[in-house]
């Protein structure tokens, strides 16, 4: 994850596309059983991910210095579970922020405009109540 202007369709449709090409090229194993949305299911923990990180790092009080989102992460772990720094720092890759924040990601309802592209993509799936559950949709 790198500093620049966070784009919710951009993020979610790069993520979509990554697993579904890893899935096709074997890259990244099919799961067992039927799931022919896998590659979206895979998504949207990272996806969940990105946006926790770009809340955090979006926060308005701390005007002198922008954090990268690991920055903010990791402030995060050091904030609400007490790390030490030196532990932290050697968290460098999203699938360890990923198994490190998984309750928080699990309770996280992705706001309407966080939401809006990866329902977009999931709607007309017949699992789309399940990814409904990690979304704070407008009622209608």
């Amino acid at each position: 994850m790198s500093i620049r202007n966070f784009s919710y369709i951009v993020e979610w449709l790069d993520l979509v596309d990554r697993y579904d090409q890893a899935i096709r090229t074997k890259k990244e194993p099919q799961w067992n059983g039927r799931f022919p949305d896998q590659h979206l299911r895979q998504a949207l923990g990272d996806y969940k991910l990105k946006c926790f990180a770009e809340r955090m790092r979006k926060s308005p009080h701390a005007i002198w210095k922008a954090l990268d989102p690991h920055e903010a992460l990791r402030l995060y772990l050091i904030n609400k579970h007490h790390w030490h720094l030196d532990q932290v720092r050697s968290i460098v890759q999203d699938d360890q922020f990923l198994y490190l924040l998984r309750d928080e990601l699990e309770s996280m309802k992705l706001t309407p405009e966080e939401a809006a592209p990866v329902w977009q993509s999931v709607e007309h799936w017949d699992s789309s109540a399940e990814f409904a559950l990690h979304m704070d949709l407008p009622t209608s």
